[in-house]
């Protein structure tokens, strides 16, 4: 048998193999040059910067320092607090309880959380907010949270988490009638945890590292970092401050209000776990792909300009320049620090930057997009699923 049209076909590969590995060679030329221009505009703390494709993290690079005064450089080991990319986790707990049958999307957030009942509301006659609703940033709540001088005594006094946001949640307001505004709240955020540890039985901290973590194989993330890995822990440096000499990002998971919405520190290698996960590349154990699909085609709330929604488990962002459609999410902490975590789903390519400084000239998210689009030029983005609907 003349096995030739067989050989050409495997040499025509091995080119086109070999082109395009040339092709994201010099992509990632660019990319390097791009992020150290970047970091140049502030050159303070530091960076580490990686690149997911087909769910491998096939490129990273590191500048500057996670701690200006030990020098101690930015390495692909450095561990940083990655404020609110943490709520796509706490999207993933919603949907694992959906899936395992303890809740509804449409549960009303008080059927676990009576406190929500106490909360100031100006808008008596709207339904009651939903775990959907707190999910994808509709439920009217206020931004932030804080905490009363009237409740700091029980605040205090409070063992958990759990019993800590208990005691604050009655003092929550509604600044927008329920279901008809998308309005960023970590308050929101908060109540959802709060309602998801109670469905679960299960502490809020705990049923993330034993069902989520742990499964993915996330071994350097968590909302405390264990004694032995503090060295690699980032110090935070707040630009917009005239004395800033690096804040370490301790929290404590007891009383960290924020804990579902901003608590979780990683590294660039363990959150491109997660970003192959989300890529549908398993483990099924921790989501079935039919679930992960389903939450891509489950309402993304956004504005007339589309530029950005809030979907359970991710936010999708639009590139302005363009039509590349990311998805993932962003992170701040004005204690010094910035995270952006955006993937390609069509192309199966992600970026991951994780940054110890804030309020400086570098604009690391925007950055991101462009490397995302850099690398995939004739890509639409989005989830990568077929369009259900098109006009």
């Amino acid at each position: 048998m003349d096995t030739r049209p067989t050989w050409i076909a495997a040499i025509v590969l091995l080119f086109a193999a070999s082109l395009a590995q040339g092709s994201s060679q010099r992509n990632f030329t660019e990319v390097r040059q791009w992020v150290e221009q970047e970091f140049a505009k502030d050159g303070r703390g530091g960076l580490t910067v990686g690149i997911v494709a087909q769910g491998e993290l096939v490129w990273t690079h590191s500048i500057g320092w996670i701690d200006e005064a030990a020098k101690r450089p930015a390495t692909r080991d450095s561990i940083y607090p990655i404020a609110s990319v943490t709520k796509m986790v706490t999207g993933l707990m919603l949907l694992q309880l959906v899936e395992r049958g303890s809740v509804h999307l449409a549960d009303p957030a008080e059927k676990y959380v009576p406190e929500v009942r106490q909360m100031h509301n100006p808008y008596p006659w709207a339904p009651p907010i939903t775990l959907m609703q707190l999910a994808t940033m509709t439920a009217g709540t206020q931004a932030g949270i804080s905490i009363p001088e009237d409740r700091r005594a029980a605040f205090d006094a409070a063992s958990t988490w759990e019993e800590a946001i208990a005691v604050v949640i009655p003092s929550f307001k509604f600044q927008h009638e329920p279901g008809t505004v998308r309005h960023y709240s970590n308050a929101g955020y908060a109540i959802l945890g709060l309602a998801l540890s109670r469905a679960a039985k299960r502490p809020y901290a705990e049923y993330v590292r034993t069902q989520i973590l742990e499964p993915l194989e996330m071994r350097r993330s968590g909302f405390s970092i264990a004694e032995d890995m503090q060295v690699h822990v980032a110090r935070g440096y707040a630009l917009n401050k005239t004395d800033s000499r690096g804040q370490m990002p301790w929290v404590n998971p007891k009383k960290d209000l924020l804990l579902p919405a901003a608590g979780l520190l990683t590294d660039v290698a363990d959150l491109a776990k997660l970003m192959r996960f989300q890529m549908m590349r398993g483990p099924q154990q921790v989501l079935s792909n039919n679930m992960l699909q389903a939450s891509y085609q489950m309402l993304v709330p956004s504005n007339a300009n589309l530029q950005y929604g809030d979907g359970v488990g991710f936010a999708a962002v639009r590139e302005p320049d363009g039509k590349l459609a990311a998805v993932g999410h962003g992170g701040v902490w004005p204690e010094g620090f910035v995270t952006s975590y955006e993937f390609d789903g069509t192309a199966q390519t992600g970026v991951i930057l994780l940054a110890n400084t804030y309020a400086g000239r570098a604009n690391y998210k925007d950055m991101v997009r462009r490397i995302l689009a850099l690398l995939n030029p004739t890509s639409p983005g989005g989830s990568g699923l077929a369009e259900l609907e098109q006009h």
